[in-house]
């Protein structure tokens, strides 16, 4: 059965804890998701791990890339490739090359100390 995003949420609260592991999950469980929420999933298909920031892959996937989300969360893709391919080594650093192309209309989807860790990454 497929992880839904609620079924993430889910396990944020039952389990209060700043971070999940979870086996992979597709990108497309995070259409329409939105989340300020600062909620770290580490991924692991058994071999490797990736520390993602759920709600930065909830705007990337809903505002501006779904490509970079889903190659992102590809545990076959090592991270050597998603740099070569999109020019950056993880999803903050993309998150900030969008949200600096216009920033005001990005500010809600994040908390103020989010949004100035994200810009500060552009400059």
């Amino acid at each position: 059965m497929q992880t839904t995003f609620h079924d993430i949420l889910d396990m944020f609260i039952k389990r209060d804890v700043p971070y999940i592991l979870i086996r992979p999950i597709s990108s497309e469980i995070l259409d329409g998701c939105k989340l300020r929420d600062q909620l770290v999933l580490i991924v692991y298909d058994g071999k490797k791990r990736r520390a993602v920031n759920l709600s930065v892959l909830c705007f990337l996937y809903n505002k501006c890339s779904k490509e970079f989300v889903r190659d992102y969360l590809n545990m076959n893709l090592p991270l050597t490739m998603i740099q070569e391919k999109y020019g950056v080594a993880n999803e903050l650093e993309f998150a900030s090359i969008c949200i600096s192309k216009n920033p005001g209309e990005y500010r809600e989807y994040f908390t103020f100390d989010m949004f100035q860790l994200l810009l500060s990454y552009s400059r």
